[in-house]
């Protein structure tokens, strides 16, 4: 009996988490800067990625929003976050860090999509 009341409550936490990505707004990469990237630190409060790659080269770090995919190709939707306020810091080079632990929907989205589109809002 223990083991069906549980595995109710992880489908219901399936179908939850399921629910937040479909109510996220999407849009196209197209008309953002793409920059791929790999995930250093996946913990929302220190959310860090590595923006070392050949495919960003002559990437524009001044447009106003950036696409960061961290699939192997650029994906035709992202979670669209380009009018929220989010800043990122740039301890190396390449790192970037987000505080991402008051937006869980950015989480869920990089995990969902793939890709988000954010504001170049460096701190």
């Amino acid at each position: 009996m223990k083991n069906i009341i549980l595995g109710t409550a992880m489908i219901a936490g399936l179908f939850a988490t399921s629910a937040r990505a479909a109510d996220i707004k999407t849009a196209s990469p197209d008309g953002h800067q793409a920059i791929k990237a790999s995930v250093v630190n996946a913990a929302p409060e220190n959310y860090t990625i590595n923006v070392r790659s050949l495919s960003n080269l002559g990437a524009d770090e001044e447009a106003p929003t950036f696409a960061v995919y961290i699939s192997g190709s650029k994906p035709d939707t992202c979670g669209d976050f380009s009018e929220t306020p989010l800043t990122y810091k740039k301890p190396e080079k390449y790192l970037r860090q987000f505080d991402l632990s008051q937006n869980p929907d950015i989480v869920t989205a990089i995990n969902e999509y793939k890709c988000v589109i954010v504001p170049n809002k460096p701190m």
